[in-house]
C-alpha cells in the first residue's frame, strides 16, 4: 500500500515554501484571459460564506447536475485530437452524447459535445446553472464556460506559456476562485493567483497574487471568507494556511507535537471549517480528530478504526456527512493475501458504518465507490465492462485490443449503507468515434 501513502502525500500532505504579503495586483504573467486582454478589477467587497464547489483535490473529467452527470471521454483507439462531453439523465438512467444535431460526427468545432483537448476536467457553478471544463489544448490550459445543454461556450481563460490550473475551485455565489501556478522561468521563483471569476458572466474581474509556489501546494477548503491552503509541517504533522478574501491576511496552522494531537500523522481531509485528522498512537486502533479551524477547538470523533500500518490509511471523500475510509491489511505480506476494508466515520457522531459492495475488475475486487451525491441516493461505480477499441460497444474478441469502461449505477442510500445491492444501472452511450 506504498502507493497509498505516496498519493496522500501528493495530495493532502501540501505545502507552501514561505509567505509574503498579498498584493493586489495582476503578476504580468497572469493577464491573459481568452476574451478580454486583462481582467477588470473587481470592487472590493467581502465575499459571503465561500465554499468548495469541486473535491479537494480540484475537478476531474466527471462532474453532477443536480439531476444528472456529466463525463469526458477521450477518442480511445483513434488518432484523432480530441474528446467527447456525455451526460446521464438520472430521471431516466441514461447516458447519451452532449449534441442533438442531426448527423453530426462529434469531432468538429460546431460540436457541443466536442472538445479540441487531450484531456479535460468538468464542474458546475454553486448552484448548477453554467458548466465549466478545463481542458488542455495545443496552445495550453484552456477554461470554458456553457449552458448546461452544452451550448453558448466561450472561452474564459487562456493559460500562457508556464502557467497551469492548480487545486479546488471555490465559490462565494458570484465569483469563482482558482489558483492559477505560474512557472514562467522569467520569474525567480513559481508563483501562484487566486484568479476571480464571475459565475455567470464568466469574465475575469480580479487576480490576485498569492505567494511562491510549491508543487505540492494547493487550496483544499474553503468557509466564510476564507480560503483553505494545505501546508506539510514536517515529518508526522500537518499544517495550512487560512487567507481571508476581503483583508488579505494569513494565519497557520500547524497540527502535531501536541499542540493538536499526539500521535504519528496518517492522512487528512477537510469539509468547510472542519479539518479530520488520522493519528496512530499505540496498539491495534487510531483515532479520527476534527478540528475547528476557525475556533481551534479539537473534538476526538472515533477511536475504534483498525490500524494496520502507517501506509495502510485512504481517505476518498466525504459524502453523506460521512468520511469514507479505505484500509488495508497488509501484515501477511503477500499481495494475495491483503484484506481490504471499507468504513464511513459519520462526521456529526462518529458512529462507524462499515460497507462490502464490491465489484470483480479482472484479477481485483473493488469496492463500489460513490461518485456523486443527490438527495436520498448515490450514483455509484458498480462494475466495469470491456469493449472493443474501435468503441462500438461491442465485447472485445479474446485476441482483439479492449478498453475497459466503468458501470454505473444508481443506489439508495439506505440500500448502499445496508450493503443490499439493488441497483439501477446506467444505460450508457454508443461511442461515435466507431
Amino acid at each position: 500500500m506504498r502507493y497509498a501513502a505516496a498519493i496522500l502525500s501528493l495530495l493532502l500532505l501540501l505545502s507552501l515554501t514561505a509567505c509574503r504579503a498579498p498584493r493586489d495586483h495582476l503578476p504580468e504573467s497572469a493577464a491573459s484571459s481568452g476574451t478580454s486582454a486583462e481582467p477588470e478589477e473587481a470592487e472590493d467587497t467581502a465575499p459571503v460564506s465561500v465554499r468548495l464547489i469541486t473535491g479537494v483535490i480540484g475537478p476531474n473529467s466527471e462532474t453532477a447536475s443536480a439531476q444528472g452527470y456529466y463525463r469526458l471521454l477521450r477518442k480511445s483507439g483513434r488518432s484523432e485530437y480530441g474528446c467527447n462531453l456525455f451526460y446521464t439523465d438520472l430521471a431516466v438512467c441514461t447516458e447519451h452524447i452532449l449534441c442533438s444535431m442531426p448527423g453530426c460526427a462529434h469531432s468538429v468545432e460546431t460540436c457541443p459535445a466536442w472538445f479540441p483537448i487531450s484531456y479535460g476536467m468538468l464542474f458546475m457553478n454553486s448552484d448548477h446553472t453554467v458548466l465549466y471544463c478545463i481542458g488542455n489544448t495545443e496552445a495550453g490550459m484552456s477554461l470554458w464556460r456553457m449552458h448546461p445543454d452544452g451550448s453558448a461556450r466561450t472561452l474564459v481563460y487562456q493559460c500562457r506559456t508556464g502557467e497551469m490550473f492548480s487545486g479546488a475551485v471555490a465559490s462565494d455565489g458570484e465569483n469563482l476562485y482558482l489558483g492559477l501556478v505560474n512557472r514562467n522561468r522569467s520569474y525567480p521563483d513559481q508563483t501562484m493567483t487566486l484568479l476571480c471569476i464571475r459565475e455567470r458572466e464568466g469574465t475575469v474581474t480580479k487576480a490576485r497574487y498569492l505567494f511562491p509556489y510549491d508543487v505540492t501546494s494547493s487550496l483544499f477548503s474553503a468557509f466564510d471568507d476564507v480560503l483553505v491552503f494545505s501546508k506539510a509541517a514536517g515529518e508526522g504533522l500537518f499544517g495550512c494556511e487560512l487567507y481571508d478574501l476581503s483583508t488579505g491576511e494569513r494565519r497557520e496552522i500547524r497540527c502535531g507535537n501536541g499542540e493538536v494531537f499526539s500521535g504519528r500523522f496518517l492522512c487528512a481531509s477537510a469539509s468547510g471549517e472542519f479539518l479530520y485528522l488520522f493519528e496512530y498512537t499505540a496498539g491495534d486502533r487510531m483515532n479520527v480528530l476534527e478540528f475547528d479551524m476557525r475556533t481551534g477547538e479539537v473534538r476526538l470523533l472515533n477511536d475504534t478504526l483498525p490500524y494496520f500500518g502507517d501506509d495502510c490509511v485512504l481517505v476518498t471523500g466525504i459524502w453523506d456527512g460521512k468520511l469514507c475510509v479505505q484500509i488495508a491489511d497488509t501484515r501477511a505480506g503477500i499481495p494475495e493475501l491483503v484484506r481490504h476494508y471499507q468504513y464511513w466515520v459519520d462526521c456529526r457522531t462518529g458512529e462507524v458504518t462499515e460497507t462490502t459492495l464490491t465489484y470483480q475488475q479482472g484479477a481485483l475486487r473493488l469496492f463500489v465507490s460513490v461518485l456523486a451525491e443527490y438527495e436520498d441516493s448515490f450514483l455509484v461505480q458498480s462494475g466495469c465492462r470491456q469493449i472493443s477499441v474501435a468503441g462500438d460497444g461491442s465485447t472485445a474478441s479474446d485476441n482483439g485490443d479492449a478498453v475497459i469502461l466503468p458501470v454505473y449505477s444508481v443506489i439508495s442510500k439506505s440500500d448502499y449503507f445496508s450493503n443490499n445491492p439493488v441497483y439501477r444501472e446506467i444505460q450508457t452511450a454508443k461511442f461515435p468515434w466507431v
